[in-house]
């Protein structure tokens, strides 16, 4: 996750194959109150929650922001406040970025994992500057605290659910663009 990790996988793929287009695909909050766990965002607009910068898909209106760190309740109701956020995730600014530069379309895809009201701040910590989560040490951080089992059990299905619906708008993405 981020956009270090972002870059890693742009790179590889332009070694590995011809490319025409990048496409930033994945998980995200919502920053938009309507949106529920499994909605799919298309980005109209993909803006950087550091710098400002803008890059836009005019066959789309919905806003995905990007940020550097995992989004807790108060920024995701920020950035929706100043925005228009729909999304917020960690990546799509960098693979507009790295597109524009490369001359390639793009696009992003992302399906809402928590809701705006679901506090994800507490991942923070355990995710690292080049986007790597530190898994043992966040199940040991929760191993001993049951009052947040029930919290970490619906971020699994709420993550699960998300990702089915990813599945299924790529393989529609995909169909198309084969066609």
């Amino acid at each position: 996750m981020g956009a270090s990790r972002a870059e890693i996988a742009v790179r590889a793929a332009m070694a590995a194959a011809p490319v025409k287009a990048l496409l930033s695909v994945g998980v995200a909050g919502a920053g938009d109150p309507k949106l529920a766990v499994g909605d799919v965002v298309r980005a109209g607009v993909v803006i950087d929650g550091r710098s400002g910068e803008r890059f836009e898909d005019s066959q789309y209106r919905q806003v995905v922001v990007t940020v550097d760190a995992v989004a807790g309740v108060g920024e995701k109701q920020r950035l929706f406040a100043e925005y228009g956020a729909a999304a917020v995730d960690m990546e799509a600014a960098t693979v507009a970025r790295l597109a524009r530069e490369l001359g390639l379309e793009f696009g992003a895809i992302k399906a809402i994992s928590d809701e705006v009201d679901f506090e994800m701040e507490t991942l923070r910590r355990f995710a690292t500057a080049d986007g790597q989560f530190r898994e043992a040490a966040f199940a040991l951080h929760v191993a001993v605290r049951p009052w947040m089992w029930g919290r970490v059990m619906a971020l699994g299905r709420n993550s699960s659910k998300a990702v089915a619906a990813l599945t299924a708008e790529m393989r529609r993405t995909l169909d198309w663009y084969r066609s």
